[in-house]
């Protein structure tokens, strides 16, 4: 009897955590929407009869069941007006739609631990976009030069605040140059190249989000996050102290803050996709999924031929993944990737993967590979993107890689094209949509400022 007892305790301790796991996920297998009202324009689909956009009507009393690329849609046993387009429930009050699709299994996997067999595009749909140049307003754009000749050397990176112009300078003894945003003087000079305290390497990557006058730089070098603020740099001239280590296992090269508590990150990577770090620094998983590549291409070179650039909206709420040796965007809402837009030459990275030894491989792009989005910038309305098209043996080794900007909408659709003289190397858009300035290289290091349409600021 004590023995039956013993059994029986066991048993309630081992099952009940699996009963009370899956009663709280079962909702979310399971979701509830108004989807249409008597009288109302929304209708569905039901399982009796069925025309060419998958629209039909169920006798009086049937249950509807519509079988979709999301999951299954069950329908009560509901009144419904046989033979009519739109189907339009006979009934007071609302029409309630129970849906299970593979999100709300792969979630109820996700809450037990069974994480293996469920992928992001098994969870949530992926629209995809598709364009070309010839249908796009395009718009020419007159711009000036805004700091005086010879001031900069190799200017790499650019961020926008409220008045203030940061400037990554890789040649530059002091590698951080604030510019007035207005004058375009030069008020402050800051960083040194080194491995030392309130000392950066010469390769850096900056996290401003637009009109934003706080941000982050990444230092690949050190793989470290340093926080910079303009009013500090210009006040001090002095990198801060603040940092943040990635702990990665490869090199991060590209970071945004997407959310308030997280790092996103694309590097070389022995995983797929892009990588997500807590505030510490830790990494915590990884979205996106694997980049293509055939089976004997090893993840970190797969990764780095896919490479791509992050930007964050300034709410917070979207941000993108602009790919550098393709013609792709990928548009993310929180950590869901949304969109995927193609065009407008539409070609994939051409690489080979060189063994160098003992099965370790490098990256080795071949002549013919393309030039795609070679920097981006965003606001809470727009994606500027900064397109090439060009082999490497056309770009003068790098420095004329660009050929005109494309602007898209958060949806990912296409709303202009803007033509800019000669090929800015990178560029940064100010949080109303009205200026952009560019960093060129040649015919001698500049930044320009161009004022930009009005049909974009509205």
């Amino acid at each position: 009897m004590e023995t039956k007892r013993i059994r029986i305790r066991l048993f309630y301790t081992i099952f009940t955590p699996f009963v009370v796991l899956i009663g709280a996920a079962l909702p979310m297998m399971f979701s509830a929407d108004n989807v249409a009202t008597v009288g109302s324009t929304s209708f569905t689909a039901c399982a009796a009869t069925d025309d060419e956009d998958g629209t039909c009507c169920a006798a009086p009393g049937a249950h509807c069941v519509l079988e979709t690329e999301g999951g299954t849609l069950v329908f009560p046993n509901t009144q419904y007006i046989a033979g009519g387009r739109p189907c339009v429930p006979s009934l007071d009050g609302p029409l309630t739609r129970w849906t299970v699709t593979p999100k709300g299994l792969c979630d109820v996997a996700l809450q037990l631990g069974f994480i293996a067999g469920c992928r992001q595009a098994d969870r949530y749909p992926v629209s995809r976009v598709a364009f070309s140049v010839d249908t796009l307003a395009t718009h020419d754009l007159e711009g000036r030069p805004l700091v005086e000749p010879d001031v900069l050397e190799f200017p790499q990176d650019i961020a926008v605040g409220t008045q203030y112009i940061l400037v990554g300078d890789a040649k530059a003894s002091h590698p951080l140059l604030v510019f007035d945003r207005f004058s375009g003087a030069l008020v402050s000079s800051a960083g040194a190249i080194g491995r030392g305290p309130r000392e950066i390497s010469g390769d850096s990557h900056f996290d401003f989000e637009s009109g934003q006058d706080e941000g982050w730089l990444l230092d690949i070098v050190n793989q470290s996050l340093i926080y910079v603020h303009l009013d500090s740099l210009v006040a001090t001239g002095l990198l801060s102290m603040r940092k943040i280590r990635l702990d990665a296992d490869g090199v991060v090269l590209s970071t945004t803050w997407a959310e308030p508590d997280s790092v996103i990150g694309w590097g070389v990577f022995p995983y797929g996709g892009i990588a997500v770090f807590d505030t510490s620094g830790a990494f915590h998983h990884s979205i996106g999924g694997d980049p293509p590549g055939e089976d004997d291409v090893s993840m970190p070179v797969r990764n780095h031929a896919w490479r791509k650039t992050l930007r964050a909206s300034p709410d917070d709420r979207h941000f993108v993944a602009a790919y550098y040796n393709t013609d792709r965007l990928d548009l993310y809402e929180g950590s869901i990737l949304k969109k995927v837009v193609r065009g407008p030459e539409f070609f994939d990275p051409i690489y080979k993967a060189d063994e160098i030894s003992d099965g370790f491989q490098v990256l080795a792009l071949l002549p013919e590979n393309r030039n795609g989005y070679v920097d981006v910038s965003v606001t809470d309305a727009l994606v500027f993107a900064l397109y090439s098209g060009k082999k490497r043996v056309d770009t003068s080794r790098g420095e004329e890689r660009s050929s005109y900007i494309l602007v898209f909408d958060w949806t990912g659709q296409p709303v202009g094209q803007l033509i800019v003289p000669g090929s800015p190397f990178t560029m940064a858009v100010s949080a109303d949509n009205r200026d952009l300035y560019a960093t060129y290289l040649s015919p001698v290091p500049q930044i320009i400022h161009f004022p930009l349409p009005e049909v974009l600021i509205h």
